[in-house]
Parts: structure tokens; sequence; C-alpha cells
């Protein structure tokens, strides 16, 4: 409860600031959930997961095993128009990390940020969340009770993956943090310090968002591995790479030939 209303009054001063009170727009226009996504065919239950006053689009694939690999995408479409408005749907037009949880064995699941892929409630959807704030703590609790929620209905499971690209990286990053079940990490593309990353494209910066590079201390108990596309344009490894070898025990991979969505590009881990 603390964390609402002191997130609340924050984005009260983002709206004095930024005029971000005249699109309250909550998720209405949907580009479509997760179910639009997947293939004809495919082996994934569409569900819902309640996460700290949101709900959070997610698709589950079960299995026997004691380990589940969680995805997450990137951030979407926080802004259209060059970067002059805010998006009034974040929802990512392409979904890397959804082939890549229909690929892995199961028990897998696909797990969706708050406000995105149409879920609301639409009086929680302030467009901060996808801006901002979308790194906050407030995010970060969303997505890790979420996540508990799902492990609570699966007592089998005690060890937990997290899979991230780009933005969803960063989120990786620090849910890993809160999570204890969380003993490995893999992220293809994060700009792990945000406020450098910020600054390289010339954005405003995320204020109002928690950043990995802050950190002091780090979970010794989780195996982290942060993978770079070498002509990747958004998180250049030629700067990020720095900031990824101070998080003690990292494993950094740099995919030759390989951008920001690492299309068409096989890594280590593929």
């Amino acid at each position: 409860m603390t964390v609402i209303i002191s997130w609340t009054i924050r984005v009260m001063r983002l709206c004095i600031v930024t005029g971000l009170c005249s699109l309250l727009v909550g998720c209405v226009a949907s580009s479509g959930g997760v179910a639009s996504r997947l293939p004809e065919g495919h082996a994934a239950g569409i569900i819902s997961l309640s996460g700290a006053g949101f709900q959070l689009a997610a698709a589950e694939r079960l299995g026997n095993g004691h380990s589940v690999t969680v995805f997450i995408e990137g951030d979407g479409r926080p802004w259209i128009s060059g970067g002059r408005r805010v998006s009034d749907d974040p929802t990512p037009r392409h979904t890397p990390m959804l082939r890549r949880f229909l690929a892995v064995s199961p028990p897998a699941l696909y797990l969706g940020r708050p406000c995105y892929f149409g879920m609301g409630p639409e009086v929680a959807c302030h467009p901060a969340l996808w801006t901002f704030s979308r790194y906050s703590e407030r995010v970060v609790e969303a997505m890790t009770s979420g996540l508990r929620n799902w492990l609570n209905r699966q007592p089998g499971v005690n060890q937990v993956t997290l899979i991230g690209h780009s933005g969803g990286g960063v989120l990786a990053l620090l849910m890993a943090e809160v999570v204890p079940e969380v003993n490995r990490v893999i992220t293809y593309a994060a700009p792990i310090d945000i406020d450098r990353w910020s600054r390289l494209h010339g954005f405003t910066p995320l204020f109002d968002s928690l950043n990995p590079s802050g950190r002091e201390a780090w979970r010794h108990e989780v195996r982290r591995t942060l993978i770079f596309g070498e002509d990747d344009r958004e998180v250049p490894p030629a700067v990020f790479v720095e900031y990824a070898r101070r998080i003690p025990g990292a494993e950094i991979i740099v995919v030759p030939g390989a951008n920001h969505s690492f299309g068409g590009v096989r890594t280590a881990l593929d």
C-alpha cells in the first residue's frame, strides 16, 4: 500500500512537469492481446494474473519440471509521432520473447507488463507506467506479484529463470533481486544503465524508474547472462558492455551480426 500511495504522489508531480494528466487514456485502443499473437495450433494457455492492483496478460505452458522459464518483452511503443506524443497502447508490435516462449521446454510463462496487451483496469493505467515510470518500483511490484501468484499455483516449481528483451531485460534484473526463487537471468539487448541510454538517444530521463546500474549489491546466488548484438544501434555494446561488467559474476556475450531484435540470429543459448 505504501508503494501505491508514494507512486501516486510521484505521478501527480509528473502531471505537473510533463502534462501527462491530459493523457489519462487507460488501456483502451489495444493492438491485440497475447492470444492474437500466437500461431494456430499453439499449446499455450491464455491467462490473466493479478499483480498489485493490475491484471497482467500472460500465457503459460505447463509441465512437470521444477524450473520455469519466464519471458518478458521490451518496452513496445511508449511514444508515437516521433516521440512527441504518448501512446495510448504501449503493446509491442514485435514479440521476440513470445517466439522463444513457444520454443522452450515447459513449464514456461510469458508475462505481460501492467497495461500492456489491452489489460487494465483503466483507472490504474496512467501513461507514466509505460513512459517515465516503466521500470519503477510500482511496475516491479506488479510484475513480481503476478509471478508470485502464478508460482503459488505451481507447487512443484521452485526455480525461476527470467529472460527479458531490451527493457524487459531491465525488469528481469530488477525482479530477480526480490523473487527468491529466481536463480538465473538472461537479458537480450538490455540497457543496463537507463540514464546512459536516455542521454545516448537524447531522450527525457526516466526519472521515476529504478536503474540497475545504480545497485550497490546483487544477490550472489543468481547467475546472470547479458547478451548484446554486435550491430545493435539502440543498445550498442560498445557503450553498455562497460556497465554490464560492473555486475559481479555476470557472463557477457556479444553476438556477431545481431541487431537489437536478434531476428534470424542464433545465440549460444538457442
